[in-house]
């Protein structure tokens, strides 16, 4: 392909869709966006004359549940080698367990009943035996096998609207977008991201063992932009180029300490908001007593210096997703594009994946009855 591999991004915000297309070239590094239409629901949309190669769907935590997480399946003889027949075994009990979890809360957080949810993908992207990080444990003995699954559910009442997504592309992957997003900043610990929106910010617990929702605060980019329209009189749409335009390129210094102050104080009632959530989200005394975990606050565009923004206090971080996708050393084209961190991330997002291909071809086998036909 003399142009790369023809990706599309589907993007669900809290005031409609967005489709985003591009070309990447993942042995070049390079990703050049080319045209972005904008929509209330997908019947607005004609179907593209070529199908994509690949499809990404990023949904908001209303329309999506993408999970990491683990689950232990204890061995009957311990002291056997483990064959094929049994590991295979193994993966679907896990799997069995790993749904009954999670379905509860999953509904509960999509306002949905369990009958109601929809497993649109799932795969194993980690096997530990024993404690131990193993690619493929056959062949050896152990007690305990831990499979990583990574999983996401949709409600059912989406399932038309991801049907006709389907028949755009050869590769549709759906998922919950700050989940997605969180990929890019597992740390050795579980720390929290946390994602601006609009109207709201959503909450995520991210670590290399487990990656899924916890909450969102009903504060958003828009209650500054509010601020600046009652203060300036200027419409809704000038004063969020406003806010971008001092996050990414700064103001005269007439107007710099407004603006600092302002922006500073959202951020101040960004991070106590999600500390209350994570103080309320808190299950027992041992989990109080534990170090607060780092919050890594993000925006969806790029901001210059962002650790202007932090008070000193703080334990945290501003925008530490822009500086993930940085280190991949791709090339984002136009120059432009490079602002906006949420798409980006959402074209690179199957890049972050890693998967065991034989457990996968097992969970498949047995599990694939259990998976929606639209990846």
């Amino acid at each position: 392909m003399l142009r790369g591999e023809y990706c599309v991004v589907l993007r669900k915000t809290e005031t409609g869709l967005e489709i985003i297309e591009g070309f990447i070239k993942e042995d070049k590094k390079t990703l050049r966006i080319f045209n972005k239409i904008l929509g209330s629901n997908i019947q607005e949309f004609k179907k593209p004359l070529l199908k994509a190669d690949r499809l990404i769907c990023g949904l908001d935590s209303k329309s999506a549940t993408t999970l990491k997480d683990f689950v232990d399946v204890k061995r009957n003889k311990k002291e056997d080698d483990i064959t094929e027949k049994e590991l295979e075994h193994l993966i679907f009990q896990g799997l069995w367990n790993f749904l009954n979890l999670n379905r509860p809360w999953i509904a509960q957080k999509m306002k949905t009943k369990e009958s109601d949810l929809i497993l649109a993908n799932i795969e194993i992207v980690s096997i530990e035996l024993d404690g131990n990080k193993v690619i493929n444990p056959m062949g050896f003995s152990g007690e305990m096998v831990s499979f990583c699954f990574q999983c996401t559910f949709i409600p059912r009442e989406i399932m038309p609207s991801m049907e006709t997504l389907n028949t755009w592309s050869q590769n549709m992957m759906i998922c919950e977008e700050g989940a997605a997003l969180s990929y890019f900043m597992l740390g050795d610990e579980i720390d929290v991201t946390a994602f601006c929106r609009e109207e709201s910010t959503e909450i995520f617990f991210a670590g290399e063992r487990r990656v899924s929702y916890i909450d969102e605060i009903p504060l958003g980019m828009k209650h500054l932009s509010s601020f600046l329209v009652e203060k300036f009189g200027v419409g809704p749409d000038v004063a969020e180029e406003l806010v971008v335009y001092y996050t990414q390129h700064g103001v005269s210094k007439h107007l710099e300490h407004f603006f600092k102050e302002q922006f500073n104080g959202f951020v101040s009632d960004l991070f106590l908001g999600i500390e209350t959530i994570l103080i309320k989200n808190r299950k027992s005394k041992t989990e109080k007593e534990k170090k607060k975990p780092i919050i890594h606050l993000n925006f969806k565009n790029a901001i210059a210096e962002p650790h202007r923004l932090l008070n000193k206090n703080t334990r945290g971080t501003i925008n530490l997703l822009e500086q993930k996708l940085h280190h991949m050393d791709f090339s984002i084209l136009p120059e432009e594009e490079k602002t906006n961190i949420s798409t980006t991330g959402l074209f690179l997002y199957p890049f972050s994946q890693k998967k065991l291909e034989f457990a996968n071809q097992l969970l498949h086998r047995r599990a694939k009855w259990l998976i929606a036909n639209i990846s």
